[in-house]
């Protein structure tokens, strides 16, 4: 069909990019200050977050793949597949060497950054991993799932601290206070 010959066109020429005034390569009129469009391929991101020193940033796909960004060149300097089925969480430890990621196959996996190579695999939820923090000293994370739990875990012991169970439905977000001392977990219920 003819939309699908537009779309290889269009997809032939694609490279990756970085766009600081979002607003002016939108047409919308007004510059976005501060921030930062990356394009790589056709597909779905379902989570980002900043490398500390803002140098890089690390994307979660559908497709399972994490990518490293080189925020400069615009490039992923890395990509790798680990989670079978989509990645919906993403987060990097203080110090940007580290990535947790968590998906579609209840696992979190932890990434060193400059390689984009799984250290461990973490297992302790029944069902898709939705949101991932990280302790501010970078040695406990804590997890949210659609298993309607969050799981605090001991990431140089790599096993879970505590399971906590309370909501009525899926965890849709989850965040450590700056000091590290509590949690807050968020669902629909």
């Amino acid at each position: 069909p003819r939309s699908c010959s537009r779309f290889r066109r269009w997809r032939r020429g694609f490279r990756p990019r970085i766009a600081d005034d979002v607003g002016s390569r939108l047409g919308l009129g007004a510059a976005v200050f501060g921030v930062v469009v990356l394009v790589a391929v056709v597909l779905v991101v379902f989570a980002v977050a900043f490398v500390p020193g803002e140098r890089f940033a690390v994307s979660a796909a559908k497709d399972g793949t994490i990518r490293v960004w080189q925020l400069e060149a615009g490039e992923a300097h890395a990509a790798t597949q680990k989670h079978e089925g989509w990645i919906q969480a993403v987060a990097v430890t203080p110090d940007g060497s580290l990535a947790i990621t968590g998906g579609q196959d209840h696992r979190l996996c932890v990434w060193e950054t400059n390689k984009a190579s799984v250290r461990q695999v973490l297992k302790g939820h029944h069902d898709a991993v939705s949101a991932i923090a990280l302790h501010p000293a970078g040695s406990m994370a804590v997890s949210g799932s659609y298993d309607r739990r969050v799981v605090v875990w001991d990431l140089i012991a790599e096993k879970p601290l505590h399971v906590l169970k309370g909501h009525a439905d899926g965890i849709s977000a989850v965040t450590i206070c700056p000091d590290g001392k509590r949690a807050l977990s968020a669902s629909s219920d």
